[in-house]
């Protein structure tokens, strides 16, 4: 990448009169090109390169230049007809979940992709929203402070100071954080321009600076042939009438450089009448001395596209309201005959779209795309208009063809409710819901088993599909990220649970988990009953994402998800559970804790045997059967004949599946991505007073004193792995055949390996712990007393001392054993424990000062004065050294430090 930014910086030259500031150019130059390997390859490399320990065949085969996702190229400059819109650009391919979206651990290459510009985005909202400062999204001439040309814009032009001289002063990071907020814009360009327009104009760029340095003008064109039977006028015609790729490279020639306004320009003219509707905006800034002459004000208009998006922190804020109705203008109602009537007049979907303009903003407006799904699987897409006064919109009624996904009997049932019961609902409605309250209550202790998996063998999604009597599926807005914006949709909770489940763009799905994470909300209109086959309706939305984190355990009609959704299922439990935490962590029973309960048992089932917590296995292995005719890539397990070998159970079928399998690949597992996302955020769960459970901290002690230490990562058994050597002994004898495993896998496969980011994980993850010690009260004095024991983060930090310890005394083998050659070039990669420990430990020594008093220079053993108000002193407690600023000198002079 670094190679990549210099070249881009000596090709592209920028050009003067920065009017809104063009820094931006070479970053998001840098940051289309490396979209293009990200996409063809993912974060983790698709597949892996040839003679890698973790090349699999049937992802490498589809990686690369040869990815679905890069499908647009080999692309023309110049052709006759024009492509088609925004909408087909960016395909319907992925638009439900199938294969193509990854296995239960394998993420692909293209919802890697997506979820990286997701993640980006929260990370500039989150810069953007602490700074109070900030404002949002613009600010009329003078621009946000997050914006990504802040600098340029309001000080000098970046081609007069340097790209340099404005990395070094930005206040917000400069080069990192101008590199995560192009990310951001380059999305914004691609939905709106299309990604085959945009490579044309970048490649203009670069070719008419190569044209430029040779010297040429002009770009000639071969003779058309075609052209020699035509008259003298209709030769004029043709020569008059230039490809629009000629005449953005001719004008960039023209300019001598590239400019804002010019690249902005040369994507209109590329783009051509069809996306005309959706690059309108100013190319010059507003001036600060304009004001308006009615109010006598400073100016402050939407700039469009795209200075709007330029020069401002973030994109669209929107509230989205989705209502569906019966014809007559009613809700839908529980009565048959009035379903039956409603069928034939129809049902109406109503959505009301309301913009969020902070006070001085400037508002979002323009064309927007609305999807509707319905049931039995009916996609239909409208052009909506966003007022661009930030005026409320109503863009119904829509009327919705198919049939309801569920229906009140369907819902009687599940609910235990009779038809001569519903008769008395409308004289003793408050009575009614407080009884099957408290059914529902007495009955979701007996509703799972211990594993929490459901007595009858429903799936979540099948219990809160039963909620939906409309015949909508879910809805969405902005789909194609034309307005790289922040928008809440008001939709049943059922709505977000199919989306999660079927959506096959990848935001969509981390969008309805964490829109799960706050259901439900106290606002929000429920059904009529209270239960569904004897679990709340309350609890729907978490375990809908308990089966997303689960996978295969807890699904047998629905696709597991990827490991990069399943971590943030994960994280989206734990907020969940922290919006519905009891008020004390000594709260226990009943599904008081049940996201909790939830993340322990995914933990439970996949790393945990008879009470000792298992090591991670990164790899799988993959047996591949050759099926006439059959397919090359894979399905969760045996599409293409493609089966894990961990699947099998049975000791025969294990070895009857080695003996007759074609070849046997060795795959990376993704599962410890998840592992690590669980550890996160079973950690940053609290109590309504703010405190972590006592459960929780045993479980982080014992991750941290018996996981991820050496570990023997074998993945067969001994009559097994003489059974392979073998059969790869025979396959390479036969030149004919592919090898079936990897040249140095009899070599590395059985030694021992020491997984250091799962360890750095677990540590940062002490850094949401939050706890004190037991304190009780005199009886004479009334005065609060600290009880003698230990502190509960005391192991913790012992703990933690220790992998810090393990972790510098590697670092110093290291140094030893390369001080011939020593570079330092490369060395970040073996320390990632020892940053990580010292910033839990720091972290931990604060909290327990500050959560620990003691009266003079007492020892807290002797107990304390809580109403006195001292301080420790330090020096006292051994654990407490990591506050001083000795400690961490005696670290960075490499002086060994005193084991605690």
């Amino acid at each position: 990448r670094n190679a990549i930014r210099g070249w881009i910086r000596a090709a592209l030259p920028l050009g003067s009169g920065d009017d809104v500031g063009q820094s931006y150019l070479h970053t998001m130059v840098e940051t289309f090109i490396m979209s293009l390997y990200e996409r063809g390859h993912g974060a983790y490399g698709e597949g892996g390169g040839k003679g890698s320990y973790y090349y699999t065949k049937r992802y490498a085969i589809g990686s690369g230049l040869n990815s679905p996702n890069l499908d647009f190229l080999p692309l023309v400059n110049i052709e006759d007809d024009d492509v088609a819109g925004v909408v087909e650009e960016k395909g319907k391919e992925h638009l439900w979940r199938s294969s193509s979206n990854g296995t239960e651990t394998h993420t692909s290459s293209l919802d890697e992709f997506v979820i990286g510009q997701l993640l980006a985005k929260d990370f500039v909202e989150a810069l953007e929203r602490n700074d109070k400062a900030v404002p949002l999204p613009s600010m009329g001439w003078q621009g946000s402070y997050q914006s990504v040309t802040f600098l340029s814009h309001n000080s000098a032009s970046s081609t007069a100071l340097g790209c340099g001289a404005l990395d070094f002063v930005h206040a917000s990071g400069g080069q990192m954080y101008q590199a995560m907020k192009t990310i951001l814009l380059n999305r914004v360009y691609e939905g709106r321009a299309g990604i085959t327009h945009l490579t044309r104009v970048i490649r203009a760029a670069f070719i008419a600076s190569f044209l430029r340095d040779v010297g040429l003008t002009k770009l000639e064109l071969p003779d058309d042939k075609a052209s020699g039977n035509v008259s003298q006028e209709g030769i004029s015609d043709l020569v008059q009438s230039k490809p629009p790729f000629v005449v953005c490279i001719e004008e960039m020639i023209k300019k001598k450089a590239v400019s804002h306004p010019i690249f902005t320009r040369a994507l209109r003219v590329m783009g051509g009448p069809i996306h005309e509707a959706y690059l309108r905006g100013n190319l010059v800034d507003i001036g600060r001395n304009n004001l308006d002459g009615r109010q006598a004000r400073k100016l402050v208009t939407p700039e469009g596209f795209p200075n709007s998006y330029v020069r401002g922190a973030s994109g669209l804020y929107l509230r989205l309201g989705a209502h569906v109705e019966s014809a007559d203008g009613s809700a839908p109602s529980n009565s048959t005959a009035s379903q039956s009537a409603a069928a034939v007049k129809g049902t109406h979907l109503h959505v009301i779209a309301e913009p969020v303009i902070p006070d001085g903003g400037t508002a979002f407006g323009g064309p927007v795309t609305l999807r509707v799904i319905e049931n039995e699987g009916q996609c239909r897409e409208f052009v909506k208009t966003i007022p661009e006064d930030g005026s409320r919109a109503d863009w119904g009624p829509i009327l919705l063809h198919n049939r309801s996904v569920s229906t009140v009997k369907k819902q009687q049932a599940a609910s235990g409710i009779t038809d001569t019961s519903t008769s008395t609902a409308t004289g003793g409605s408050a009575a009614a819901d407080s009884a099957g309250a408290g059914t529902a209550v007495n009955n979701s202790t007996t509703a799972f088993s211990k594993d929490l998996l459901h007595k009858g063998g429903f799936q979540a999604l099948e219990l809160i599909r039963i909620t939906n009597i409309t015949p909508l599926l879910w809805v969405r807005l902005d789909p194609h990220g034309l307005y790289n914006g922040r928008l809440n949709i008001m939709q049943q909770d059922a709505c977000y649970a199919e989306q999660l489940f079927h959506d096959g763009d990848a935001i969509g799905q981390v969008e309805a988990v964490r829109a799960l994470a706050e259901r439900p909300l106290k606002i929000q209109g429920t059904p009529k009953i209270t239960n569904v086959h004897d679990v709340p309706i309350s609890e729907l939305p978490v375990r809908v994402l308990g089966d997303c984190l689960r996978g295969s355990v807890a699904l047998h009609s629905d696709l597991p998800h990827n490991p990069a959704i399943r971590s943030q299922a994960a994280l989206a439990i734990a907020q969940w559970q922290n919006n519905k935490a009891p008020e004390s962590r000594h709260v226990v029973g009943g599904t008081s804790w049940l996201g909790l309960d939830l993340l322990m048992q995914y933990f439970k089932e996949r790393y945990y045997c008879n009470g000792n917590i298992l090591p991670v296995n990164f790899r799988r292995i993959v047996l591949h059967k050759h099926i006439a005719g059959g397919a090359s890539g894979g399905d969760t397990t045996s599409d293409g004949g493609y089966q894990y070998l961990d699947a099998l159970s049975e000791k025969d079928e294990r070895e009857n599946a080695i003996e007759f399998a074609d070849e046997i690949e060795i795959e990376e597992d993704e599962e410890y991505r998840v592992r690590a996302a669980c550890v996160t955020a079973i950690a940053s769960i609290r109590a309504k007073d703010g405190m972590t459970l006592p459960s929780v901290i045993e479980f982080l002690e014992d991750v941290l004193v018996s996981g991820d230490k050496a570990a023997v990562g074998s993945l067969l058994l001994h009559h097994e792995e003489d059974k392979l050597k073998r059969k790869q002994s025979r396959s390479l004898r036969d030149m004919t055949h592919r090898r079936l495993v990897g040249p140095n896998d009899d070599d590395v496969s059985n030694l021992p390996y020491v997984s250091l980011s799962l360890v750095a994980e677990a540590l940062l993850a002490l850094c949401y712990v939050n706890a004190r010690p037991q304190s009780d009260f005199d009886p004479t004095t009334g005065r609060p007393i600290q009880v003698k024991t230990e502190h509960p983060i005391a192991p913790l930090m012992k703990s933690c001392r220790s992998w810090l310890d393990w972790d510098l005394e590697r670092e110093r083998i290291r140094t030893e054993a390369n001080r011939g050659n020593l570079s330092g070039v490369g060395d970040a990669c073996n320390t990632n424990i020892a940053p990580c420990a010292i910033t839990a430990l720091c972290h931990m020594t604060l909290l327990k000062q500050c959560t620990t008093t003691v009266v003079g220079n007492s020892d807290l053993t002797k107990g304390g004065d809580f109403a006195s108000g001292s301080k420790r002193k330090s020096g006292v407690d051994e654990l407490d050294e990591s506050s001083t600023a000795q400690f961490y000198i005696n670290i960075f002079d490499d002086r060994r430090v005193a084991k605690a």
